[in-house]
């Protein structure tokens, strides 16, 4: 295998690993070529409620000659940076609406989701992973540390 695929296609145990960039919402759906040492490949679905990624997973089934059941996605989402933007974007908002409202978090986090959007679902993911506890640990954590430091 060459050095330029070993990037995009990985040999594992039970099969091989592809790294995909997709582009949604394409007018002509296939496998374009490289890009960034990544597979890209082109679907016509829109990237929204896993369209896109169901037809990836069709295309690259039928691609491998393979049925679509044995073809996963491991991992997807945002470009890093990307996601960072959003991320302080929306981190930046809140705090706006926090400041300048005088809601509490609890008030503000009932204002703005709906039931079933993304937000909730979103923060169903935190919770399951324990995130406020995570939070509360680093906080008492960081604090205790930064007393220790006072002392010496």
């Amino acid at each position: 295998m060459s050095a330029e695929a070993e990037g995009w296609l990985r040999p594992l145990a039970d099969g091989i690993m592809l790294a995909v960039h997709l582009g949604p919402g394409s007018s002509r759906a296939g496998v374009v070529g490289l890009h960034d040492n990544l597979l890209r490949v082109r679907v016509t679905a829109p990237p929204v409620g896993g369209a896109a990624n169901r037809e990836l997973v069709e295309l690259l089934a039928e691609a491998l000659g393979v049925p679509a059941s044995a073809v996963s996605i491991v991992r997807g989402g945002l470009p890093q940076a990307l996601a960072a933007q959003l991320a302080y974007a929306t981190l930046g908002g809140a705090a706006a609406m926090l400041s300048e409202s005088g809601l509490s978090t609890r008030e503000l986090r009932d204002m703005v989701t709906s039931p079933g959007g993304t937000t909730v679902a979103g923060l169903g993911a935190l919770e399951a992973h324990h995130f406020r506890d995570a939070i509360i640990a680093a906080v008492e954590t960081a604090t205790r540390r930064a007393r220790e430091l006072a002392a010496a």
